[in-house]
């Protein structure tokens, strides 16, 4: 199999794990458990499975501590972003959600292109402006009044200038947050070793260690008010769906990211938006309007211009 389809699919294929989060973030809402008690199972798994991985390769010891801090920044950027999925859900749809807390490849594209002057091809700036359009296509289905019978999927409310307005600065946060990892990880692959090699690969499984710790403590204290013991195996189940997308995606997005100028990250970020957007359509019949349609068909193209060579 040529290399371009290889990597091709690597990166589809951990975008659409990804989106198994969604699945677990929409079923939480059902069940009335928030998504940062989610994320905070997330959490534990990462560190349970990155910590046994540093253990097992000896590279937990001596890290140096630009790794380490940067780890944690991303991670805590990351946990506060689920913070917000609740008040962004009342004013708008899960998939422009989803989309913009899979856009970290925007802020990383950026910085790789102005601090470390990464060359990006006509087609990748291509899907980079489709990519960005999937966000700003969605962000037309904020608000819209609630049906007399609302569907599992509608669950905002009556359409303002300024719920619109609070929508779209929910998904630039978001954008901006979640960047943060894929900025750090930009940076420290740009650090070459003495073997050929970048800081990001030899203390992959490190980084990944702390953005876990750093999203474990924001979502712990999500954890504080729960009492009854239904609740927790509610917690714990969708936890488990959300970890296995996460620390399996994460496993797989590390080799996307030796791709250059971003477009590794964006491939798995778009197919992750892709998936999600299924997953809200066909289990949650989420309200599927021409912005709908148009934000999905920006993803699509965007993932063929960054994976096809036209």
């Amino acid at each position: 199999m040529p290399s371009d389809i290889w990597w091709g699919l690597l990166c589809v294929g951990a975008g659409l794990i990804f989106s198994l989060m969604v699945l677990a973030y929409e079923l939480g809402r059902l069940r009335h458990v928030d998504a940062p008690q989610i994320a905070f199972c997330v959490a534990m798994a990462g560190v349970i499975a990155f910590g046994l991985r540093c253990l097992l390769t000896g590279e937990g010891v001596a890290v140096p501590w630009r790794v380490a801090l940067l780890g944690l920044a991303a991670g805590g950027f990351q946990a506060v972003s689920t913070w917000m999925i609740r008040p962004a859900r009342s004013r708008g749809p899960f998939t422009p959600i989803n989309a913009a807390l899979n856009m970290a490849f925007v802020p990383a594209s950026i910085y790789a292109l102005s601090v470390l002057h990464h060359k990006l091809t006509t087609v990748a700036a291509l899907g980079l402006v489709l990519s960005v359009g999937c966000v700003v296509a969605g962000s037309l289905a904020a608000g819209g009044e609630k049906p007399a019978n609302e569907p599992v999927g509608c669950v905002y409310g009556r359409s303002t200038a300024r719920t619109r307005l609070e929508y779209v600065a929910f998904l630039v946060l978001m954008v901006v947050f979640v960047g943060v990892s894929g900025i750090a990880i930009l940076y420290l692959t740009s650090l070459p070793l003495g073997d050929g090699g970048d800081w990001f690969q030899r203390f992959k499984d490190a980084y990944f260690l702390y953005l876990y710790v750093g999203f474990l403590l924001p979502t712990a204290i999500s954890m504080s008010g729960v009492r009854r013991v239904a609740h927790v195996v509610d917690i714990l189940g969708l936890g488990f769906l959300a970890s296995f997308g996460s620390v399996v995606g994460m496993n797989l997005l590390g080799y996307a990211a030796r791709l250059p100028a971003g477009i590794g990250f964006a491939s798995v970020c778009v197919s992750a938006i892709v998936g999600g957007a299924l997953v809200c359509a066909l289990m949650f019949d989420e309200k599927r309007s021409a912005a709908w349609y148009a934000s999905l068909a920006c993803a699509v193209l965007a993932v063929l211009c960054f994976n096809l060579k036209l």
